[in-house]
């Protein structure tokens, strides 16, 4: 599979695109769908603006809990896919 194929599936099962809306049909802009912020920097920022957990996005204060909870267990997840896959580049 080619890495446009890979990052097409990555955008379609993202949990952060369930809790934003795309403006005008750009990628890089988004408004959260709970408070209306927002962000003309990409859907990365809409989800550390949900998850509450980067000095760059102020923290949603309208969201329910389980949004949160999803958006942290989805970038642990990714996290470890992503040392998994560099620990197993190490050992070729």
């Amino acid at each position: 599979m080619s890495e446009a194929g890979v990052s097409a599936t990555r955008r379609e099962v993202d949990p952060g695109r369930k809790y934003g809306i795309m403006l005008n049909n750009n990628s890089n802009s988004w408004k959260c769908i709970y408070c209306k912020k927002y962000f003309n920097t990409g859907i990365s920022c809409l989800k550390q603006h949900l998850r509450g957990d980067h000095r760059n996005a102020k923290a949603c204060n309208l969201y329910p809990l389980h949004v949160r909870e999803e958006l942290i267990r989805n970038k642990q997840m990714k996290e470890d896919e992503i040392a998994a896959r560099n620990l197993a580049l190490q050992e070729e």
